[in-house]
């Protein structure tokens, strides 16, 4: 750092502040200490600065799968955010298929150089695994239901399924059907709560739970199920991805979207804006997400206070894909 200063012709402190990116360092100045560090070789020692500040600029996001695009967008959400505020993010995948798999995972944590941890985990997944976390590394939660949990980031899943289930029954269908997520997930479960009391309020019937597993397949298969029926005019689907899996069971029963069906999704991804009519779906904002779970993390890995449960809103975004019923 000092040969980086002389061959700059600035202060040490200078060069700390751009190699930390922190402080206020006037553009030109910048441009000369970036310009010497390449000509010297000269990387910041992330190893040397932890010990010396205490931070390792990481957080830790565990995930419980990366195979579903709502996951995905929240983990590119979360290391956006994390990027923007200076720190890196360490991913890790938890694809145990049992207790015992979760436990020696967390375990391994102990090992782990971060500074907070985001966990984008179900609550029966942490389980008592969830008393191996590292003492002393703060911790984001993603589930309300988490055992220990003290601060949360949610989405608003209930108040989701309610607008899709009221804006179907607005439009004068009897009834609204429901292709839920798996069982064991808690985003399906709020889902399938909110969807069930805006049945209930309204006296209306409550159809058969119908079950995928959030995959494009599995919307399918569920479809199938359901897309004869003649009672069935109008389906909320927990996700983007059923939803289209449903599209192509009623077009091979020889039923239009939205014609004789109308079709609501959950997560208002760019696939389902392209999808034949455009899907009608419930628009969360996963960077929203992101930006939530790093302040979070990284108050509380300043010793500062967080949100003990910060809950992103969702929004109805009505397109081609639902219809009043056919007369």
């Amino acid at each position: 750092m000092a040969d980086v200063a002389a061959h700059a012709g600035v202060s040490a402190q200078t060069v700390s502040r751009v190699a930390n990116g922190s402080g206020t360092v006037v553009p030109a100045t910048r441009e000369r200490v970036i310009r010497a560090m390449n000509e010297l070789g000269y990387r910041p020692n992330s190893a040397a600065r932890a010990l010396k500040l205490g931070s390792f600029r990481t957080i830790g996001v565990l995930s419980q799968t990366l195979s579903t695009i709502g996951d995905v967008h929240t983990i590119e959400a979360i290391a956006a955010s994390a990027a923007e505020e200076g720190y890196a993010t360490t991913l890790i995948p938890v694809h145990a298929t049992g207790q015992a798999d979760v436990d020696r995972l967390f375990s391994r944590l102990q090992e782990l150089a971060v500074d907070a941890l985001i966990l984008n985990l179900e609550a029966p997944q942490l389980g008592h695994a969830a008393q191996m976390l590292p003492p002393g590394v703060p911790v984001v939660y993603m589930d309300p239901d988490a055992p220990g949990a003290e601060v949360i980031v949610d989405t608003d899943q209930v108040g989701g399924a309610r607008q899709a289930t009221e804006h179907l029954l607005g439009l004068g269908h009897e009834t609204v059907w429901h292709i839920a997520g798996p069982e064991a997930s808690r985003p399906a479960g709020r889902r399938i709560d909110g969807w069930r009391a805006t049945l209930e309020a309204a006296g209306r019937p409550v159809p058969e739970i119908v079950r995928g597993d959030w995959s494009v397949e599995s919307g399918y298969l569920a479809g199938q199920r359901i897309a004869s029926r003649e009672d069935v005019t109008a389906v909320f689907c927990a996700n983007d991805q059923m939803a289209l899996g449903l599209y192509r069971a009623l077009a091979e029963a020889g039923r239009s979207v939205p014609r004789d069906v109308s079709v609501v999704g959950f997560d208002d991804t760019t696939d389902g804006r392209a999808y034949a009519p455009p899907l009608t779906s419930v628009h969360h904002e996963f960077a929203d997400v992101g930006r939530r779970c790093i302040a979070a993390a990284l108050a509380l890995a300043r010793d500062e206070s967080a949100e003990p449960l910060s809950v992103v809103g969702t929004e109805l975004i009505v397109r081609e894909s639902t219809a009043p019923p056919a007369s």
